[in-house]
C-alpha cells in the first residue's frame, strides 16, 4: 500500500521573473513536488509600514494583488507546504497550515526573527548561506585593490586627462605579500575571502564565537559550492574564539593590516564594533567616521550601512578613502540557480533520504 514521498506543494515568492530552467528542473527531478512561482515587482510589493507586517517582511500593496494573483494573500499559502523566498510570508501561522519547510533565499535571518512564523512554530527554516562566497570576496578584493592603490585617484586623473606623478599626485601603492587579514566571521563567506587572500600571500586571523579547537571543529559544516572556500578551516595562520569583549579585543590587537567583518546579525553581534573596536582598528557609524577622517584606519569599503538607505547627508558619501556600495555585494546572475537549483534542491534531496538539512537555522542563535 502506499509507498514513496507525500505530495508537495512548493510556492516560490520572488520580485524577479521566473528561470524556468530552474523550476522545471525541481518538476523533473521531484515529480511528487507542485511547483508553483508568484512573482512580486519592485513597483508592487510594500514594506512593513504599510502592512504591518514584521521588518523586512513584503507583500504586493493590495491594489496590485488582482493583477498578480486570482487568490488572496493569504489564499496563496493555504495548501503551501514548502515556502521558497526573500521576505515574503503569511501574516500569521494559520494561513499556512500545511507548511512544513521555509527556505530563505538570504544568507541571514535578522528579518524574520520577529514573525510568528519564527516565534510561534517549530517550522524548519534553512538559509542560502554558502552561496555567497565567491561574490562578497570578489567585491571585498576589489575594493581592497580600489584603496589599496588609490585607484580613485588616479580615475579622477584620468577624467581630467592628466597623467599624474608618482608620490605627488598619488601614493605609492602596496601589494598585500604578509599582510595580516583578520576575518570576524569564519562562515562561508569568510572562508572564501581567505582562500582568495590567502593566493595573494596574506595570513589569515580568523574569528568565531564557538572555539574551534580540533580539526574536525574547523570544518565547514554548511552547504558550500564546490572547489571553493576553506571545508576544512586549515587556512588561518591563527584562530580567536569568544564572545566578550576582552576576547574580541585580543583579536583586533594582532596587528591586522585588513579587517572583513562577515558576522550574521543578530542581538549579539549588533553594535559589536564600536569606538573601543576602532581604538584597536573601529562600526558604529560615527566612530567609523571619525576613525576615517583622522587616518586611523586608511580605509573602508562598505556594502552595509545603518540605516538603509545611507541618507544623502552622510559624510561617508564624500571620503575619498571610503568604497560605498547599496548592499549589493552578493548580487549575481548565478544567484537564483545557486539559492533554488543548489540549496533547495539539496535539501529536498536530504528529505527524500531522511537526513539532516543543510543550513538549517537554530532559532536559539538566530542563525
Amino acid at each position: 500500500m502506499g509507498g514513496g514521498m507525500p505530495r508537495e506543494n512548493l510556492l516560490i515568492i520572488l520580485p524577479f521573473p521566473e528561470d524556468k530552467a530552474i523550476t522545471e528542473n525541481i518538476r523533473k527531478r521531484f515529480p511528487y513536488v507542485d511547483v508553483k512561482y508568484h512573482q512580486l515587482t519592485q513597483t508592487n510589493w510594500s514594506f512593513e509600514a504599510e502592512q504591518g507586517l514584521p521588518k523586512g517582511c513584503f507583500k504586493p500593496r493590495e491594489e496590485a494583488e488582482s493583477s498578480l494573483t486570482q487568490q488572496s494573500w493569504p489564499d496563496l499559502f493555504k495548501d503551501t507546504t514548502i515556502l521558497a523566498t526573500f521576505g515574503s510570508f503569511p501574516s500569521t501561522p494559520e494561513d499556512a497550515p500545511n507548511l512544513n519547510l521555509i527556505h530563505l533565499l538570504s544568507a541571514g535571518i535578522d528579518h524574520f526573527v520577529s514573525h510568528p512564523l519564527f516565534t510561534q512554530t517549530n517550522i524548519p527554516i534553512t538559509t542560502s548561506s554558502g552561496i555567497h562566497g565567491p561574490t562578497i570576496s570578489e567585491w571585498i578584493l576589489m575594493s581592497t585593490l580600489v584603496l589599496s592603490k588609490s585607484y580613485k585617484k588616479m580615475y579622477e586623473l584620468q577624467k581630467q586627462h592628466k597623467w599624474g606623478t608618482p608620490h605627488k599626485d598619488f601614493p605609492q601603492a602596496s601589494d598585500l605579500v604578509g599582510k595580516k587579514v583578520g576575518i570576524a566571521g569564519y562562515g562561508s563567506i569568510g572562508r572564501q575571502f581567505a582562500r582568495v587572500f590567502t593566493s595573494l600571500g596574506c595570513q589569515i586571523y580568523a574569528y568565531t564565537s564557538s572555539p574551534r579547537p580540533t580539526p574536525s571543529s574547523r570544518a565547514d559544516k554548511g552547504y558550500h559550492l564546490p572547489h571553493l572556500g576553506d571545508p576544512d578551516g586549515t587556512l588561518p595562520t591563527a584562530w580567536y574564539s569568544g564572545t566578550t569583549k576582552s576576547d574580541l579585543h585580543t583579536f583586533l590587537s594582532q596587528d591586522l593590516d585588513i579587517l572583513a567583518i562577515s558576522l550574521p546579525l543578530t542581538p549579539s553581534t549588533r553594535g559589536m564594533f564600536g569606538k573601543e573596536e576602532w581604538d584597536l582598528l573601529s562600526h558604529r557609524q560615527s566612530h567609523l567616521i571619525h576613525a576615517l577622517k583622522t587616518a586611523q584606519l586608511s580605509g573602508a569599503a562598505l556594502d552595509v550601512t545603518d540605516p538603509e538607505p545611507l541618507p544623502p547627508a552622510s559624510e561617508l558619501w564624500d571620503m575619498e578613502n571610503v568604497v560605498l556600495t547599496p548592499h549589493m555585494s552578493a548580487l549575481t546572475a548565478d544567484y537564483l540557480e545557486r539559492a533554488l537549483g543548489g540549496v533547495l534542491v539539496e535539501n529536498l534531496r536530504r528529505r527524500e533520504s531522511g537526513v539532516w538539512l543543510v543550513n538549517l537555522v537554530d532559532r536559539k542563535h538566530g542563525y
